[in-house]
Order: structure tokens, then C-alpha cells, then sequence
């Protein structure tokens, strides 16, 4: 009798052991199909997402956010772009546009200038009509690529101004908002 009872139990352990094996195939086969056919309706989509930001992405021609360009009077000085933007990669302004999240980290500045002659130009970043940051640079002659960086905070939604200064003259002035 104890060998029917032992017996009994070891198939009974078998049997569980069994029904939690087919179980966890069971699992691993619907997260298998679940997940493998998910890259394959995703995909599509993320081509053509990354398609459209490329397709989407500006040529070098001066940004949408200019409002006014002013030109020194000796014309020795040249912007030939100036925009606020996200990132600056490879020398080139990435995501730049009007309008930006008021949670943002930080936002750049990048003006690309043509010179005949060494100048002194600044970037200055106003919100609420105050003065927040000011970057100065020395650019010498030839084509030359300035980059100022402004630490944001969300305190600072609104709107804001940058001006782009050479020697006490406006030469360009950008706008720009945080939402």
C-alpha cells in the first residue's frame, strides 16, 4: 500500500511538473508571436518618421526664427545664418525653430559669419526684457561658426530675444518662445 502511495505521489509531482512546463511554453510562445510581430508593424512606421525628419530637415539657408537682419555699415561682416536650436552637430544646427518646450535643459545659439576683418561680436539672451546671458567672441576673417550655449529653466517660459551685437550694433536679432 505504501508503494501505491508513494507511487501516486510521484506521478502526481510528475504531473505537476508537467502542467507547469506547458504552461511556461505556453508563455514564452504567445510572448514570442506577440512580440516578433511587433517590430514588423513598427517598423514601417519608424522609416517613415525618420524619413519625413529627413526630408523635413532645412538647408543651410537662414532660419525661419530671423525676424531682422542689420549689416554693419562697412559690410566687412556677414551672417550668413543665425538660428536657435536644440544641438550643434558636425557644425551644423540641429532642430531649430521658433518654439520650444519650456522643459528643455538648454538651447544654442549658432550664427555662421563671414568676415573680412577681426570683430568682436556678442550673443545676448534676453527674457522679460533683462539682460540673462551674454557670450562674446572674437571673430577673425574668413567663415567662422559661433556657438553660444544658455542654461534654461522652466521658471522662463515666455517669450525671449536674442541679439547678435558687433561693436554696440544690432546685427541681427532672433525671437524665439518657451512653452
Amino acid at each position: 500500500m505504501s508503494t501505491i502511495k508513494s507511487i501516486f505521489k510521484i506521478k502526481i509531482s510528475w504531473l505537476l511538473q508537467i502542467v507547469f512546463i506547458l504552461f511556461a511554453i505556453f508563455v514564452v510562445l504567445k510572448y514570442q508571436r506577440h512580440y516578433a510581430k511587433a517590430p514588423q508593424a513598427v517598423e514601417p512606421q519608424v522609416q517613415t518618421a525618420v524619413e519625413e525628419s529627413i526630408a523635413s530637415v532645412p538647408t543651410p539657408t537662414p532660419a525661419p526664427v530671423e525676424e531682422e537682419k542689420k549689416q554693419p555699415t562697412h559690410h566687412a561682416l556677414t551672417i550668413e545664418q543665425a538660428v536657435i536650436c536644440l544641438d550643434v552637430e558636425n557644425g551644423r544646427p540641429l532642430i531649430f525653430k521658433s518654439e520650444f518646450s519650456k522643459l528643455v535643459d538648454h538651447l544654442y545659439c549658432y550664427v555662421r559669419v563671414n568676415s573680412s576683418e577681426t570683430y568682436s561680436m556678442s550673443h545676448r539672451w534676453i527674457y522679460d526684457d533683462r539682460l540673462v546671458h551674454e557670450e562674446t567672441f572674437s571673430v577673425s576673417p574668413g567663415e567662422q561658426i559661433l556657438v553660444s550655449k544658455m542654461e534654461m529653466i522652466p521658471a522662463w517660459q515666455g517669450s525671449w530675444l536674442l541679439q547678435v551685437m558687433s561693436s554696440g550694433q544690432l546685427l541681427t536679432q532672433l525671437s524665439f518662445e518657451l512653452i
